[in-house]
């Protein structure tokens, strides 16, 4: 009850938690709580995004080697939405087709989507 106005989700399917917007101050009282088992900060990490030919800098004409590639493991990591990275930059990418039928949902902390 105490940090109720600072939850900005709840889980309660798999487990019992919340995620909560506290300063520093106020995770410190809520982890000397007894009944709470840990409190996590969470930490925002920078991830590659689909310019990759930009951000290793290869120009689009770059000679590529099947051998070179075929060894290569790609990874992804499901990080939610994070509206203010670079991945969501749409500078140089023109409108989406006109047989496009999709739609872009807007929610109250990302309204960026213009697809």
């Amino acid at each position: 009850v105490l940090f109720r106005s600072a939850i900005v989700h709840s889980y309660h399917r798999s487990f019992n938690a919340f995620a909560a917007k506290l300063s520093k101050d106020e995770a410190e009282v809520l982890s000397g709580m007894e009944e709470v088992v840990g409190v996590y900060e969470n930490k925002y990490h920078k991830l590659h995004t689909t310019r990759s030919w930009d951000f290793i800098g290869l120009p689009q004409t770059a000679k590529r080697s099947l051998k070179t590639e075929s060894n290569i493991i790609v990874a992804l990591f499901d990080t939610g939405i994070t509206p203010q990275s670079e991945s969501f930059r749409d500078e140089g990418i023109g409108p989406p087709p006109a047989k496009w039928k999709g739609s872009c949902g807007h929610f109250s902390n990302f309204s960026g989507c213009n697809k």
